[in-house]
């Protein structure tokens, strides 16, 4: 069954990417911020993904419930799009799923790398990823994985450690947001241990390189490399690479397993 499974997952990338065009591929590959993610926006310029800033809520004192019928809602956009790929949705989760009210916010990471337990932090990842499920998040910023050695960053609080070490060890954060890969899982695959319990994970520092600070100055040359990078025979075999993942996967909440969505 698993093999059969696996060649319908090919058949269906093999069919989807050459009808995804340029502005297609740019889309997916778009992150926006929830404030500017209406339904249009998502379906006319097939957006990949979204996400909630720290604050950003779409009422006050929102139930996980809202916040599922506010992703839900997206997805419908994002699935009656051509070619109609599923949104991801990410949320700010560095020390909790801290954006929703009443969640179990933990300490934050200076003060998790000072009990140098890597179960505990591993756990404390395991509940960020079932709060932030429960929610339809599939997508985390987090953890940070930076080793401060100025106190003078304005973020050095979510930095475990200025001791490499201490921080290599508290990265046991990430299997409990993602999940266990099981023996023979593929190198440098995308491994979720499931909907109800895994959640794809970021460096929040690596996020901020992406969206904040100096790479603006850059933004007009990574457009024109993005744009020559798309229309090259390279593309093509990274996305083709990057689909199979994503077919291969169990990362939506509404309805990414039933394939006719695609």
């Amino acid at each position: 069954m698993a093999k059969v499974a696996e060649e319908h997952v090919e058949a269906r990338v093999k069919q989807l990417l050459p009808r995804m065009t340029l502005k297609g591929k740019v889309g997916q590959m778009t992150l926006i911020e929830r404030q500017v993610a209406t339904s249009a926006a998502v379906r006319d310029h097939f957006i990949g993904s979204t996400f909630s800033a720290p604050g950003n809520v779409p009422c006050e004192k929102a139930s996980p419930s809202e916040w599922a019928d506010m992703v839900d809602g997206l997805q419908r956009s994002a699935l009656t799009s051509r070619p109609g790929i599923p949104l991801i949705y990410a949320t700010d989760a560095v020390h909790g799923n801290g954006n929703v009210y009443g969640a179990t916010i933990f300490p934050h990471n200076v003060g998790l790398g000072a009990t140098r337990d890597a179960d505990l932090v591993r756990r404390i990842g395991v509940a960020t990823a079932l709060e932030a499920r429960a929610c339809g998040f599939q997508y985390i910023i987090a953890p940070c994985v930076a080793v401060c050695k100025d106190p003078r960053w304005g973020n050095c609080y979510e930095s475990y450690s200025e001791d490499t070490e201490i921080v290599c060890k508290m990265t046991s954060i990430v299997s409990g947001l993602t999940g266990q890969p099981p023996q023979g899982h593929p190198e440098r695959y995308p491994f979720i241990a499931g909907r109800e319990r895994g959640v794809i994970s970021v460096d929040i520092l690596l996020f901020m390189l992406l969206f904040h600070g100096t790479f603006c100055i850059y933004l007009s040359l990574i457009s024109y490399t993005l744009v020559r990078f798309l229309c090259s025979k390279e593309f093509g075999k990274r996305t083709l690479t990057c689909l199979r993942s994503f077919l291969h996967s169990d990362t939506h909440s509404y309805a990414y397993h039933n394939l006719k969505y695609f």
